[in-house]
């Protein structure tokens, strides 16, 4: 391998990462989904399980149907290979926004434990189909690089929204928290469909060829 530099690297992976708007506007909008969804999910529901279905284990049967729902969305990308990768792992995170209207009325546990279930599903589709779509689009060298601001720019928020959604809770309510936290997620998914590449991004058949992804977003 070649002797490279840290921080010229770091440069030219941002330029990679800049130049693609579907890459940049979907980390943007992860950054806010990950933070309000994982602070209301994380902190309050616990909170909500223990005030309406009895704790702990209503709780952590919610949370096991939500991770059967990751293994379901897998499944369903083991046979279905969709043409608009980035349209269809949008609307994937649609099916999140379920999930927590069911913890903001709440429903009764069987509906909550459903709704995870769907979020699970979402979630996995959308992963699958970024990942599928981030290997497609982007060289293979360069790859790693541009994976770093992807999670830098998914995660760094996440704490934030764990530390905040404890004090807005007892602010303003629960329910009204969560509510939020939805209209948020649900605005920000919605933005990114207005960025063309995510709409019309497709799927090539030939994704092992090496030299795919310079330029192929632009």
């Amino acid at each position: 391998m070649e002797r490279s530099n840290f921080f010229a690297e770091l440069a030219e992976g941002w330029r990679k990462f800049s130049s693609r708007p579907w890459l940049w506007a979907i980390v943007a909008q992860f950054g806010f989904v990950n933070a309000i969804e994982q602070g209301s999910e994380n902190v309050l529901g616990p909170v909500i399980s223990k005030q309406h279905f009895g704790g702990a284990a209503a709780w952590g049967l919610i949370l096991t149907i939500q991770s059967l729902g990751l293994l379901i969305g897998g499944l369903i990308l083991l046979r279905l290979r969709p043409r608009r990768m980035l349209r269809v792992a949008t609307f994937g995170v649609l099916l999140t926004i379920p999930f927590l209207l069911a913890l903001a009325v709440p429903l009764p546990l069987v509906g909550v434990v459903a709704a995870a279930g769907l979020a699970g599903i979402g979630m996995e589709i959308f992963g699958i189909l970024w990942d599928t779509a981030m290997q497609q689009e982007i060289a293979q060298e360069k790859l790693s690089r541009v994976y770093s601001y992807d999670a830098l720019g998914s995660f760094v928020l996440i704490p934030l929204g764990l530390a905040a959604a404890g004090p807005v809770a007892e602010a303003i309510g629960a329910r009204p928290t969560i509510l939020g936290a939805a209209a948020i997620s649900l605005a920000a998914t919605l933005a990114v469909l207005f960025v063309r590449d995510v709409r019309t991004i497709s799927r090539r058949e030939d994704v092992d060829s090496p030299v795919l992804g310079e330029g192929a977003a632009v």
